[in-house]
């Protein structure tokens, strides 16, 4: 049952209570925490946090914004809000980007102990309750080995309900860490990961980035493809919550390349068929490729290589049905 909101009026410009607001005692499942203090009632909105603790992390509302898959100005009235309701400025502007005021870094620790123990609330309520149900992020790229495997084990194990997710890595990884999801197979690349003592990483081989061009393409008659020779021929790349796409940016970015992208797809569905069409060129890793009659595909120069594993929550893999689950991929699954 949810807890109903004090009726004690909230104070304006609350400075003084923040520590004390900060020091939750328990929290409803409505996405707010309430706690009572002699200056008032203060109403903790789950949803702000969040978005607050994504600015702090990419110092950016709109690069935050595209991280958590909503629109811009939803994360900047958020931390106005915040601002309003507790008196204080939580950010300064510097260039382009937002850094943490003294009173924001406060803000910052003491919501982070909040939103880590809602999350644990959260995955223990949903472990106690469904202790049957996995819940799995697979890559939107086409891997058909990981789909065999995961099917193939599904098929086996008709006692449990196991739920599929098509997810980008961002995504992936982003819903991993709130707990909605049980492990995620992916990109493990530790430049790609914040280093936690909850997440468990379990390599399972190395892929590497292909151009993939239509085979009337001037650029099929190449054995291999170095970006530079790309020039402006026009390509497709894969939206940013896709790891790929960070890399080649970063690759573009250092030769002083300004590629000719035409689109930035949400589905590697869209980017093979631009491809087949031969409306432009655009990347993939060799793992997910295979030759068509339409469609070739050309290792780089400098090779852009990644690890592809599993990513897991240590409180998840105490699961083990989840535990059963990953030692069959990690036996099936050929990178």
């Amino acid at each position: 049952m949810n807890r109903p909101i004090p009726s004690t009026p909230i104070r304006a410009n609350m400075k003084k209570p923040l520590s004390v607001f900060m020091d939750v005692a328990n929290f409803g499942l409505c996405g707010k925490v309430y706690k009572n203090t002699r200056e008032g009632a203060i109403a903790l909105n789950i949803t702000q946090l969040r978005y607050f603790q994504a600015v702090c992390k990419f110092g950016s509302t709109v690069k935050a914004a595209e991280n958590l898959f909503i629109s811009q100005p939803s994360v900047s009235n958020a931390i106005k809000k915040l601002e309003e309701e507790y008196g204080l400025q939580l950010f300064i502007r510097d260039n382009n980007r937002l850094i943490l005021t003294e009173d924001g870094k406060f803000f910052q620790e003491r919501a982070e102990r909040i939103l880590n123990s809602v999350d644990e609330f959260g995955t223990e309520i949903r472990r106690r309750s469904a202790k049957n149900e996995i819940h799995l992020s697979i890559p939107p790229v086409g891997r058909l080995d990981v789909s065999r495997s995961v099917m193939a084990f599904r098929e086996s194990h008709p006692e449990l309900r196991i739920k599929l997710y098509e997810d980008a890595q961002a995504e992936a990884v982003a819903k991993l860490g709130r707990g909605r999801r049980d492990f995620v197979l992916t990109i493990i690349d530790n430049a790609n990961l914040e280093a936690s003592e909850e997440l468990e990483t379990i390599p399972l081989g190395e892929v590497s980035l292909k151009l993939c061009v239509n085979k009337d393409s001037p650029l099929a008659a190449l054995e291999q493809v170095d970006v530079c020779q790309i020039g402006n021929h026009p390509l497709v790349m894969m939206k940013d919550n896709y790891y790929q796409n960070m890399l080649l940016s970063n690759r573009f970015r250092k030769l002083g390349i300004e590629p000719n992208i035409i689109l930035y797809a949400g589905l590697f569905s869209t980017l093979r068929k631009y491809v087949k069409i031969g409306y432009a060129a655009g990347f993939a890793y060799g793992s997910d490729t295979a030759e068509s009659d339409s469609v070739r595909y050309i290792p780089l120069v400098p090779r852009m290589s990644s690890t592809f594993g599993i990513l897991c929550r240590k409180s998840a893999a105490a699961n083990p049905n989840v535990r059963e689950m990953i030692e069959y991929l990690k036996k099936t699954i050929k990178v």
